[in-house]
């Protein structure tokens, strides 16, 4: 069978053990004889086997791909099947301790499932030799990736150490044990890793939406599961904020994806309840409901793995009380994704190319099928006059406009009411709604002329007396 790739989704596994191949190399095979071994997918089209072919596939261009659809449900043993379809695959020392880590958890989590099958769901009368399940599940696990018991406890031991080094901030000294892991053995990374001083865990508070600066913003939370961007746009008012704090390099932040979670929608959100029914229905105001994905970043750039984008759209997917707003500036990504109906999908266009582009993005959106969703354009900041061709703006359901903060490279900039006034009356025609941000202070200042017909002025003479 062949299965349209935008129907596809990545398993976050992939990026775990095996990082961002985006699979550049298959690129030309795929191009000169196209793929000739199918995807395995699950029944939710989830890829168990092919990730590098899917993203070689979306370079070349394709809109199709072959696809087997696999039998497997459990979510252990999809796991286990995307670990073992790598089994050829060339890896380095610590995508296998990584792959030897997760299948010790599989095997001592399969083993917790037969125990309770087989003791009904009640706790044993016998307490079980738990050394003996771990030294069982490790004997597994090494088999399966096709290492020593003692190789394989070794290099998960030196890649929890380049763990605990990344999280309590030394980054540097977490980059030379993972090279001398990969690039030299892991009994001498072994031996490093026992001389790093890591400083004792702290409770870290639970990840929860952080609060938008600014009463009456059409947001009133952000979150970044991703920070920072690779665009070098002038106005951004992010990276010198990021730059304070360290670094602008675009980092996903797994354990934020917990934020929707521990974020509770706030009493004020509640407007009003529907005592008729006798059902509560959330009338909410729209900012206290509304949440800014990705303020300080760009989730949809070129340089971010689909497994993180994805990863992002399954929680949300979980999490329907909330509108999740997204911007970018690189919207053509939006067509290789499914979105729940609580994704508002934005695009920022600052001049007329880059508003053009948005109205060809958002125009295939809603071809494709994304009726639903919210589509937006976002003129923040409006740097000159933009006009649309007509039924452009059929496929918009939003607009905001905005002004240019000041940055340490460009100054602060409003632009020109006429500019204002014509998007306004373009969105009014098409039906659009409009958001004027706080930081657009232009206002018309227009005078009234009056025309009045010039006549010569009357010259009297001056009476002449006789002497």
């Amino acid at each position: 069978m062949n299965i349209e790739i935008s129907k596809l989704k990545l398993h976050p596994l992939n990026i775990e053990l095996y990082g961002d191949d985006q699979g550049v190399d298959l690129v030309d095979s795929i191009k000169n004889k196209g793929i000739l071994t199918p995807l395995i997918i699950t029944k939710k089209n989830v890829i168990i086997s092919g990730s590098r072919r899917y993203h070689a596939a979306k370079l070349v261009g394709l809109e199709s791909v072959p696809a087997i659809k696999s039998k497997l449900t459990d979510e252990l043993d999809i796991e286990e099947a995307i670990i073992i379809a790598n089994q050829n695959r060339v890896k380095t020392n610590e995508q296998i301790a990584r792959e030897f880590k997760k299948l010790k958890a599989i095997e001592k989590e399969r083993a917790k499932l037969r125990q309770a099958t087989s003791t009904g769901g009640k706790k044993p009368h016998l307490v079980q030799n738990s050394a003996q399940g771990e030294g069982k599940s490790r004997e597994i696990a090494a088999a399966k990736v096709g290492v020593s018991h003692d190789t394989a406890t070794k290099a998960e031991k030196v890649v929890d150490t380049i763990d605990d080094l990344k999280e309590s901030g030394q980054y540097e000294e977490a980059e030379e044990l993972r090279e001398t892991l990969n690039k030299e053995s892991v009994s001498k990374a072994f031996e490093e890793s026992k001389e790093k001083k890591i400083p004792p865990k702290t409770l870290l508070p639970k990840p929860v939406f952080d609060f938008a600066n600014g009463n009456g913003a059409w947001s009133k939370f952000t979150w970044d599961p991703v920070q920072g961007c690779k665009n070098k746009c002038p106005y951004c008012y992010a990276r010198p904020e990021l730059l304070r704090h360290g670094s602008f390099q675009p980092q996903f932040f797994p354990e934020r994806l917990d934020a929707p979670t521990n974020t509770k929608l706030p009493k004020k959100a509640i407007k009003a309840i529907d005592k008729a029914t006798g059902t509560e229905k959330l009338l909410l105001e729209m900012a206290w409901q509304n949440v800014t994905v990705c303020s300080m970043g760009e989730l949809f750039g070129a340089w971010i793995p689909d497994e993180q984008i994805q990863s992002v759209l399954d929680t949300i997917e979980q999490h329907p009380e909330w509108n999740f707003i997204f911007l970018t500036l690189n919207p053509e990504r939006y067509q290789y994704f499914n979105y729940p109906e609580n994704m508002w999908l934005g695009v920022t266009a600052t001049n007329q190319e880059e508003a053009d582009n948005a109205i060809t993005a958002l125009q295939h959106l809603k071809e494709t099928g994304l009726v639903s969703n919210i589509k937006f354009i976002a003129f923040e900041p409006l740097l000159e006059k933009i006009t649309f061709e007509e039924n452009d703006l059929d496929c918009v359901d939003w607009i905001i406009i905005g002004s240019q903060f000041k940055t340490n490279k460009v100054p602060k900039f409003q632009p020109e009411w006429e500019w204002v006034e014509s998007l306004l009356f373009q969105a009014r025609q098409s039906g659009c709604k409009v958001y004027f941000t706080q930081s657009l202070t232009v206002r018309p200042v227009e005078y009234p002329v009056q025309e009045k017909s010039v006549t010569k002025p009357i010259t009297r003479k001056a009476k002449t007396e006789t002497p």
